[in-house]
């Protein structure tokens, strides 16, 4: 806001007595209200021309205008101007996310080439869907009778796709889905982003992060040497909201002179992807219940939908499996390979822990599928 005339009155005493207690029995208020209105009108006489005058036409605070206005002067009458830049869509603040990445990784390397398998079979498309893995994430065994941390959250996740890669079909297409909570907490603070519920936490959020990146890579290049493309789904998850975000735009910039890998980009939480008369849909499962999902995919992908003969939707997020058949698409809730946290354990939660890996026909949908189950990848 600009300086009201208060301001400007108490400004005045204090210049006159020199004193703050004087000016607060003046004017009946306390010396904190003296102090605060003294350093608004201080702001606001030391700030930049164009600051003073964002605040003058708009009303804004000191704060709003320092960060959203600058002052241009006109080459032909030489007059100085306010502008509003974060509404001026010529400046560098239109770039997208995935521009504002790129330039901060700079001349950091990007993925080194895969040599590429032979007599992979075309028809088929191999989907390795993994949810709810909470890496990052503490189970004390005392507590709730099976451990998790960082360490066995990465083996295991390893194991796997290693288990899986030996079982499936040498598919040319496959998909990597990891349909939301790859991270267990998504900030410096191990709370849930929507609830802040405090989570049990056993790292760091940078160390987090760091072998976030480190699996998603090692998955992608362990897939590539089996099947000619890889396309990567990194939902976002009710646990991850933001990281999640981070992964797509990072890994995007990574692959981006990797011709046989594609990441989906989307920003909205829902994901597909079309192998000829099939088509694959995706999300964490936090926002849409599985009994609602299928209109929300076939809607939201009007086009793709309509054009394919069978239809699969993927969810996760509540860590037990689930299959139903809807007159619109085969809909598949999936269980994760973690162990459960004390909140679930403590209320008696619990379900098989698996990870599976799909593979369709372009034309018959569903083929096959190979089930891992945690006793084959665990350190037991």
């Amino acid at each position: 806001m600009p300086i009201t005339e208060r301001q400007r009155q108490i400004r005045d005493a204090y210049e006159r007595l020199g004193n703050k207690c004087a000016v607060a029995r003046k004017f009946h208020i306390t010396e904190t209200s003296v102090r605060e209105s003294l350093k608004a009108s201080e702001r606001y006489i030391n700030a930049d021309p164009g600051v003073r005058d964002a605040v003058d036409q708009t009303g804004l605070s000191m704060e709003s205008a320092a960060h959203g206005w600058r002052r241009i002067q006109d080459p032909d009458t030489g007059n100085w101007n306010s502008v509003f830049w974060k509404n001026d869509r010529s400046v560098d603040e239109a770039q997208t996310f995935a521009d504002l990445i790129r330039d901060a990784m700079g001349d950091l390397p990007k993925a080194t080439a895969v040599a590429a398998p032979t007599g992979t079979m075309d028809d088929y498309c191999t989907l390795y869907a993994l949810t709810d893995a909470h890496v990052g994430m503490l189970a004390w065994p005392e507590e709730t009778g099976e451990a998790w941390d960082t360490d066995i959250a990465e083996r295991t996740i390893m194991r796997w796709m290693a288990c899986s890669l030996e079982l499936t079909k040498p598919s040319t297409y496959a998909v990597l889905a990891e349909i939301g909570d790859l991270l267990h907490w998504d900030g410096l603070e191990a709370v849930t982003p929507a609830s802040r519920n405090i989570l049990d936490a056993d790292t760091r959020y940078q160390k987090l992060v760091r072998v976030g990146i480190r699996i998603v890579r090692a998955l992608v290049r362990m897939m590539l040497t089996k099947h000619q493309h890889v396309h990567v789904v990194l939902a976002e998850g009710n646990h991850d909201e933001s990281t999640s975000a981070v992964l797509r735009e990072f890994f995007a910039v990574h692959y981006e002179d990797e011709p046989r890998v594609t990441i989906d980009q989307s920003a909205g939480g829902f994901y597909a992807y079309q192998h000829g008369e099939t088509s694959l849909y995706f999300h964490h499962g936090h926002k849409v219940k599985p009994d609602q999902i299928d209109s929300v995919f076939a809607s939201r992908y009007r086009q793709m939908f309509g054009t394919t003969r069978r239809s699969y939707a993927h969810l996760g997020h509540l860590h037990h499996q689930e299959i139903k058949s809807t007159n619109l698409m085969t809909v598949e809730q999936h269980p994760t390979l973690a162990a459960m946290d004390a909140f679930a354990a403590k209320r008696g939660y619990g379900a098989e822990r698996v990870a599976t890996a799909i593979t369709y026909h372009r034309k018959y949908g569903e083929v096959s599928r190979d089930v891992v189950p945690y006793e084959m990848v665990s350190d037991e």
